[in-house]
């Protein structure tokens, strides 16, 4: 499209789920070599690269507790099973849904929202906000037509946030994100600035 810069995810997973291989795509019309562009260049590759890393709708049925039990209930395979549900747009879609202990859909402003409700996002978003009952971290309301989950937090409640869905040329990698990638079960996360 005239819109999409890159796009990015895991292509290999170890036996932990752990993406070890990664796919970043740039759109070559869409980048720039103008100095006034790098900051923009340089904030959507970090974006991408945490797709690659796991931040993403692909990932989050995937996700392990630190004991390293998967946090979604596997089948005899040890695979997420498909299942058919009722996405937070309100399509019906045929998907390996995350547990409710990663993601969960809550009502908010009206309608339906979708949160990253892991231990460690939980607290940071409760430190962030200053709100001791928030259950987690909101996702986009806008998953692609192929998910039914999101893959970027929600712009309009953090904004110049790295894993937002519109790129910024100035974006700050939060301790949010930081804490998605520790709560996967993959990474340790270091929070000091």
């Amino acid at each position: 499209s005239n819109s999409t810069i890159a796009w990015a995810g895991p292509c290999m997973r170890d036996g932990h789920d752990r993406p070890i291989f990664g796919n970043v795509n740039f759109c070559p019309r869409m980048l720039s070599t103008a100095a006034s562009k790098w900051d923009y260049m340089k904030s959507t590759a970090v974006h991408e690269l945490l797709h690659a890393l796991g931040f993403g709708a692909d990932s989050w049925p995937l996700f392990r507790d630190a004991d390293g039990s998967p946090q979604t209930a596997r089948d005899a395979n040890g695979d997420v099973p498909y299942s058919e549900v009722t996405c937070p747009d309100g399509v019906t879609r045929t998907v390996q849904a995350p547990s409710n202990k990663t993601v969960r859909v809550a009502q908010a402003r009206g309608g339906p929202v979708t949160l990253i409700v892991t231990p460690r996002v939980a607290s940071v978003a409760r430190d962030l906000f200053g709100c001791a009952s928030l259950e987690g971290a909101e996702l986009e309301n806008q998953p692609s037509s192929t998910t039914c989950y999101p893959s970027h937090w929600e712009q309009r409640v953090l904004l110049d946030e790295m894993m937002g869905a519109v790129s910024q040329p100035h974006s700050a990698l939060s301790a949010l994100t930081l804490a998605v990638l520790e709560d996967s079960g993959w990474y340790r996360a270091n929070y000091s600035s």
